[in-house]
Protein backbone atom coordinates (compact mmCIF):
# COMPACT_ATOMS: atom_id res chain seq x y z
CA UNK A 1 0.00 0.00 0.00
CA UNK A 2 2.97 2.21 0.66
CA UNK A 3 3.40 2.24 -3.36
CA UNK A 4 -0.06 3.81 -3.66
CA UNK A 5 0.92 7.10 -1.38
CA UNK A 6 2.11 9.46 -3.08
CA UNK A 7 5.73 10.40 -1.92
CA UNK A 8 4.91 13.64 -0.63
CA UNK A 9 2.69 12.29 1.69
CA UNK A 10 5.06 9.20 2.80
CA UNK A 11 7.87 11.74 3.55
CA UNK A 12 5.47 14.25 5.70
CA UNK A 13 4.43 10.71 7.21
CA UNK A 14 7.90 10.40 8.00
CA UNK A 15 8.58 13.71 8.69
CA UNK A 16 5.92 14.29 11.20
CA UNK A 17 6.92 11.02 13.29
CA UNK A 18 10.44 12.22 13.62
CA UNK A 19 9.29 15.60 14.90
CA UNK A 20 7.59 13.45 17.19
CA UNK A 21 10.06 11.79 18.55
CA UNK A 22 12.21 14.35 19.03
CA UNK A 23 9.31 16.11 20.72
CA UNK A 24 8.71 13.07 23.03
CA UNK A 25 12.54 12.75 23.63
CA UNK A 26 12.60 16.33 24.39
CA UNK A 27 10.10 16.19 26.93
CA UNK A 28 11.42 13.23 28.47
CA UNK A 29 14.50 14.45 28.57
CA UNK A 30 12.35 18.05 30.16
CA UNK A 31 10.68 15.14 32.50
CA UNK A 32 14.62 14.04 33.76
CA UNK A 33 15.68 17.68 34.21
CA UNK A 34 12.88 18.45 36.43
CA UNK A 35 12.87 15.28 38.26
CA UNK A 36 17.02 15.80 38.73
CA UNK A 37 16.27 19.89 39.93
CA UNK A 38 13.40 18.36 42.11
CA UNK A 39 15.93 15.86 43.54
CA UNK A 40 18.31 18.79 43.90
CA UNK A 41 16.09 21.44 45.30
CA UNK A 42 14.91 18.49 48.02
CA UNK A 43 18.65 17.63 49.25
CA UNK A 44 19.09 21.58 49.76
CA UNK A 45 15.56 21.68 51.74
CA UNK A 46 16.98 18.96 53.84
CA UNK A 47 20.39 20.75 53.99
CA UNK A 48 18.57 24.10 54.84
CA UNK A 49 16.25 22.33 57.43
CA UNK A 50 19.13 20.52 59.31
CA UNK A 51 21.29 23.71 59.09
CA UNK A 52 18.09 25.33 60.33
CA UNK A 53 17.70 22.76 63.12
CA UNK A 54 21.44 22.98 64.85
CA UNK A 55 21.13 26.90 64.34
CA UNK A 56 18.23 26.23 66.73
CA UNK A 57 20.15 24.12 68.69
CA UNK A 58 22.80 26.61 69.12
CA UNK A 59 20.53 29.49 69.86
CA UNK A 60 18.91 27.40 72.69
CA UNK A 61 22.94 26.53 74.06
CA UNK A 62 23.02 30.68 73.51
CA UNK A 63 20.20 31.28 75.96
CA UNK A 64 20.98 28.68 78.67
CA UNK A 65 24.74 30.40 78.33
CA UNK A 66 22.68 33.57 78.28
CA UNK A 67 20.96 32.46 81.22
CA UNK A 68 23.88 31.22 83.17
CA UNK A 69 25.67 34.26 82.58
CA UNK A 70 22.95 37.01 83.92
CA UNK A 71 22.49 34.89 87.16
CA UNK A 72 25.71 35.43 87.60
CA UNK A 73 26.17 38.51 87.25
CA UNK A 74 23.34 38.95 89.31
CA UNK A 75 24.82 37.22 91.53
CA UNK A 76 28.28 39.37 91.41
CA UNK A 77 25.82 42.35 91.38
CA UNK A 78 24.47 40.65 94.92
CA UNK A 79 28.02 40.49 96.00
CA UNK A 80 28.96 44.18 94.74
CA UNK A 81 26.26 45.09 96.87
CA UNK A 82 27.45 43.49 100.10
CA UNK A 83 30.53 44.83 99.72
CA UNK A 84 29.75 48.52 99.26
CA UNK A 85 27.50 48.04 102.65
CA UNK A 86 30.38 46.26 104.29
CA UNK A 87 32.91 48.83 103.09
CA UNK A 88 30.10 51.74 104.10
CA UNK A 89 30.22 50.26 107.72
CA UNK A 90 33.65 50.36 107.59
CA UNK A 91 33.73 53.89 107.49
CA UNK A 92 31.48 54.63 109.60
CA UNK A 93 33.19 52.27 112.11
CA UNK A 94 36.54 54.35 111.09
CA UNK A 95 35.27 57.20 111.41
CA UNK A 96 34.25 56.39 115.08
CA UNK A 97 37.32 55.40 115.73
CA UNK A 98 39.34 58.34 114.42
CA UNK A 99 36.72 60.29 116.40
CA UNK A 100 37.81 58.17 119.38
CA UNK A 101 41.35 58.56 118.86
CA UNK A 102 40.95 62.55 118.43
CA UNK A 103 39.64 62.56 121.72
CA UNK A 104 42.21 60.47 123.31
CA UNK A 105 44.85 62.12 121.56
CA UNK A 106 43.02 65.19 123.03
CA UNK A 107 42.91 63.58 126.53
CA UNK A 108 46.74 62.18 126.18
CA UNK A 109 47.72 65.66 125.78
CA UNK A 110 45.63 67.13 128.93
CA UNK A 111 47.02 63.93 131.03
CA UNK A 112 50.91 64.97 129.65
CA UNK A 113 50.26 68.74 130.50
CA UNK A 114 49.04 67.93 133.82
CA UNK A 115 51.97 65.11 134.14
CA UNK A 116 54.43 68.17 133.36
CA UNK A 117 52.88 70.95 135.43
CA UNK A 118 52.47 67.68 138.22
CA UNK A 119 56.28 67.43 137.68
CA UNK A 120 57.56 70.57 137.39
CA UNK A 121 55.23 71.33 141.27
CA UNK A 122 57.04 68.51 142.72
CA UNK A 123 60.77 69.74 141.36
CA UNK A 124 59.34 72.77 143.09
CA UNK A 125 58.25 71.42 145.89
CA UNK A 126 61.67 69.94 146.52
CA UNK A 127 62.99 73.26 147.11
CA UNK A 128 61.04 74.11 150.43
CA UNK A 129 61.50 70.95 151.68
CA UNK A 130 65.23 70.72 151.22
CA UNK A 131 65.97 74.12 152.60
CA UNK A 132 63.71 72.61 155.82
CA UNK A 133 65.84 69.78 155.76
CA UNK A 134 69.02 72.14 155.72
CA UNK A 135 67.61 74.31 158.01
CA UNK A 136 66.62 72.10 160.55
CA UNK A 137 63.14 71.18 161.62
CA UNK A 138 62.76 73.97 163.37
CA UNK A 139 58.54 75.26 163.52
CA UNK A 140 59.90 78.81 162.03
CA UNK A 141 62.01 77.11 159.07
CA UNK A 142 58.50 75.61 158.34
CA UNK A 143 56.46 78.21 157.93
CA UNK A 144 58.99 79.61 155.88
CA UNK A 145 59.04 76.48 153.37
CA UNK A 146 55.94 76.61 153.04
CA UNK A 147 55.64 80.57 152.31
CA UNK A 148 58.14 80.02 150.00
CA UNK A 149 56.37 77.44 148.18
CA UNK A 150 52.90 79.23 147.98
Amino acid sequence: MEENVPFSAVDKDTAFHGKFDELVQDAGTSTLRTLLYIQSMERKHEALEKEYQDSVKDVEKFKHKATAFEERVEGLLKDKSVLEKTVSDMEKEKSVWEGEKKALEAQNAKLQGDLDKSKDEVEMGKWPWLAFLRMGSTGRSLKRCIFIQT
